[in-house]
């Protein structure tokens, strides 16, 4: 079970980021606000119709005889095969504020790791038309054609960085810890998506971006896209991420080598 054909699992994940951005697509910017039904499932966790019908999408065909890896997705949890050491992190509508507000600051997260690491993602931002996905050593690709990125600045000085802060307490928690590098920086940029902000790093537009209290669904996809195109992924003290981790992780430094090493200083 530790031998899979990891181009099989991309094609079944490609076919499930593109139906799942299908389908929320056509229920984005509904022309009756009241089509899109909204709840919070905990406080700060906005989830609408759309979350719940993308996951039901993800998961049905991702469940395929043919695939044995459990699923762990934001909005559910399913086990395929006790003894498989892989699992699916799925973020189904990674951004559903701005989706549910009609702002393009979205995307659909799916990655696939073993029992240490990320060794196949796909990311899409669907209003904007990106789709990126990548195998473990292989090149990434870029809505079908091999792509490579290079960095819009080398200076953090001269950065618009990315600040994404999961809630009230989060910021309580971090606000001592922002204020050491926020200063540095040229501008900043809040989405209230993880997967937006790193198709605009994959796209060379953003440098970098620190990240407090987000999840490993929210993440895997879109670390293993950037660093597979060179740019960093640590934590605050610069250490490799743990996947395998299900707690939310305290703080993600993401960047441009350059950039992201100013980060790690400043901290």
């Amino acid at each position: 079970m530790n031998d899979i054909d990891l181009n099989l699992y991309k094609k079944f994940a490609e076919k499930a980021i593109y139906k799942a951005s299908d389908l929320l697509l056509e229920k984005f910017r509904p022309e009756n606000s009241s089509e899109l039904k909204k709840f919070y499932k905990s406080p700060n966790a906005l989830v609408t119709n759309a979350d719940m019908e993308s996951d039901k999408k993800i998961t049905e065909i991702l469940n395929s005889p043919e695939l044995r890896a459990n699923i762990y997705s934001e909005e559910s949890e399913k086990t395929i095969d006790e003894d498989s050491i892989f699992f699916w992190l799925i973020d189904p509508l990674c951004g559903t504020v701005p989706y549910s507000l009609g702002m393009d600051h979205w995307g659909i997260n799916i990655a696939l790791r073993d029992n240490e690491k990320i060794i196949l993602s796909c990311l899409s931002s669907p209003s904007i038309g990106e789709y990126f996905s990548v195998i473990l050593g292989e090149e990434v690709n870029r809505n079908g054609k091999p792509y490579k990125s290079t960095p819009p600045t080398n200076k953090l000085s001269e950065s618009t960085i990315v600040l994404e802060v999961d809630g009230g307490l989060e910021w309580e928690k971090n606000i001592h810890h922002i204020s050491k590098w926020i200063t540095k920086v040229s501008q900043v940029n809040s989405f209230s998506s993880i997967a937006y902000p790193m198709i605009q790093m994959s796209l060379g537009r953003i440098p970098g971006g620190v990240f407090y209290g987000i999840d490993t669904v929210h993440f895997a996809a879109g670390a293993k896209i950037v660093e597979s195109l060179g740019i960093r992924v640590t934590d605050k003290q610069g250490n490799n991420i743990n996947w395998t981790k299900k707690e939310k992780l305290d703080c993600v430094v993401v960047g441009w080598p350059n950039i992201h090493q100013e980060l790690i200083n400043l901290m």
